[in-house]
């Protein structure tokens, strides 16, 4: 029954029922509820039981009316606040009963979504379902894009749970039954002033802002101002290529690659700019990363005489960022065992060794084949520092023995910071971290 034929049928049973002096009654509601009503015994008076059935009539409305505004106000008051982005982001407002109090567009493509839709009372369920229907139909979700990020403010937690869990269950099963394997982030939303300012400052929702913070906050080389601006399917992505495990996020089906041109191409149009070919590469590394706001493959590769960084636009295969610079590394990385023999070779003068030289590796480059690339020893440096390959300068790196155990010592200056840095070259791990103002 909507709620102003309650107050309606209200209305009629008090005229019905009473005396019409329901303005009367209602202005003396609050001093009813104050004070202690003490029945003494009297003699009885003609027209008495019309003031005790008034009487009466005037507490019964007070008391339904009471009762009937407390649950007006709570089914009025949200409850949750759970948001659905994709690249259109909306937020549904829902009370306790999880019926929407209101569907709200945060973007231009949201408001596409929701233009026909009239969402207000209808349950969570329900307009979720429509929400997603109307995303899958407007391409927004698809078998090229298929993640998406649902994310529930309550401010008590286990309810919140339970909504964040119910929603994101509803979503993989409408894709599926669909036919679209989709990827579904979800997550609970700790409200904070700080974080909803950056959210504002972005134009996101919370939920993304969020989720945009874990991930940095587990690879420092990545860039706030770059992610926001790119979808939930391209945040999914970089998070699994840079192997970030976020905590608060949960995860199921994994995020679609079909719209782009894939590592092998990307590889080749690095190769092809380099004037190089495979065999004559080695340390060879590539995955997603932003540029800008632009998905790209992160390619670094190294032959004898160079080492080149490219990012190349995931989408177009357009290189968008290429760095060249002189290996001074090539035969150390030979001795750790870096270099395949295939390039060794070539490389390597056909006159037989004199009998003084030993064909057989050493003990030491054998086992070394176990340490980590110094590209690794770099990303883990910059992850770090907090900053990125573009942001450094007088960048070394060496390989050195320390109490028995390899390790690389890094060191490079950022803006006015000067950096050193020793990490465990076969476990990854840092030894030790100084940052000092560079005068």
């Amino acid at each position: 029954m909507e709620e102003k034929e309650i107050i309606k049928r209200l209305n009629n049973s008090f005229k019905n029922c009473s005396p019409n002096n329901l303005d009367k009654i209602l202005l003396e509601c609050e001093e009813i509820k104050r004070k202690e009503i003490i029945m003494k015994n009297k003699e009885k008076k003609s027209g008495g039981w019309l003031k005790n059935l008034a009487f009466l009539s005037g507490g019964i409305a007070c008391t339904l009316i009471g009762v009937f505004t407390v649950n007006y106000i709570g089914l009025n008051k949200i409850d949750s606040v759970i948001s659905l982005d994709v690249n259109p982001s909306i937020e549904l407002e829902v009370n306790k009963e999880e019926k929407v109090l209101k569907a709200l567009p945060l973007n231009d493509e949201a408001a596409k979504i929701l233009e026909d839709m009239d969402l207000k009372k209808t349950d969570m369920s329900v307009a979720v379902n429509a929400i997603i229907g109307s995303m899958v139909k407007n391409g927004y979700i698809s078998e090229i894009a298929n993640s998406i990020l649902v994310s529930v403010e309550n401010e008590n937690k286990i309810k919140g749970e339970e909504i964040q869990n119910k929603v994101s269950n509803e979503i993989s099963e409408i894709l599926k039954g669909l036919n679209i394997n989709g990827a579904v982030l979800s997550q609970t939303v700790e409200t904070k002033t700080e974080l909803e300012k950056t959210a504002e400052e972005y134009g996101i929702t919370v939920g993304k802002a969020q989720l945009i913070e874990e991930i940095i906050s587990k690879n420092h080389t990545l860039h706030y101002e770059d992610l926001a601006k790119m979808t939930i399917n391209e945040l999914n992505l970089i998070k699994d290529s840079k192997e970030v495990k976020t905590d608060k996020v949960k995860t199921t089906g994994t995020s679609s690659t079909k719209s782009y041109i894939g590592q092998a191409k990307a590889k080749d149009i690095a190769l092809k700019h380099a004037g190089t070919s495979e065999s004559k590469i080695y340390d060879y590394s590539i995955d997603f990363d932003s540029d800008g706001g632009i998905l790209v493959y992160e390619i670094e590769f190294n032959t004898k005489n160079y080492e080149y960084e490219y990012d190349v636009n995931a989408k177009t295969g357009e290189i968008v960022k290429n760095e060249k610079s002189q290996n001074d590394d090539y035969n150390e990385d030979v001795l750790e065992g870096k270099v395949p023999s295939s390039i060794t070779n070539s490389n390597t003068s056909t006159s037989k060794p004199s009998n003084s030289t030993s064909s057989k590796p050493s003990s030491s480059t054998s086992s070394s084949s176990s340490l980590i690339s110094r590209s690794k020893a770099k990303t883990i440096a910059l992850n770090k520092a907090g900053v990125s390959s573009s942001q450094i300068t007088d960048y070394e790196i060496e390989l050195d023995t320390e109490n028995g155990t390899k390790v690389y010592e890094i060191s490079f200056n950022s803006g006015r910071n000067e950096y050193d840095i020793e990490i465990n070259a076969k476990t990854g791990k840092i030894l030790k971290y100084e940052k000092e103002i560079d005068d």
